[in-house]
């Protein structure tokens, strides 16, 4: 999924992947992989560090100066099987307001 939407003079674009009917012990290792390879890219964890002992953990990113944002998440979907999906949406918000117009879609 993805969208686009005018915060003042940029544009946040947004896109998100959704494993769903993950387990949660699978679900939580492919949200701190994410994590862990965000870290190495140089995006700071936002505020809490996610909880990595919950079975559905979630971690907030983000590189100083350009603000691109990145959020990993697992939710529960089916409580009885302990599954659920993972989650990764990473915004960008580095586009003037007129350049996500003009490359089309």
């Amino acid at each position: 999924m993805a969208d686009a939407h005018s915060a003042g003079e940029r544009v946040q674009v947004r896109l998100t992947y959704q494993l769903t009917g993950v387990p949660g012990s699978v679900a939580r290792k492919l949200v701190r992989q994410a994590r862990d390879a965000w870290v190495k890219r140089g995006y700071e964890v936002q505020g809490k560090d996610g909880d990595w002992s919950d079975p559905f953990p979630s971690v907030s990113m983000r590189t100083p100066g350009d603000d691109f944002w990145m959020t990993a998440l697992t939710g529960v979907l089916d409580k009885a099987k302990g599954e659920g999906l993972a989650a990764v949406s990473v915004t960008s918000p580095c586009f003037a307001a007129g350049s996500a117009s003009s490359g089309g879609s």
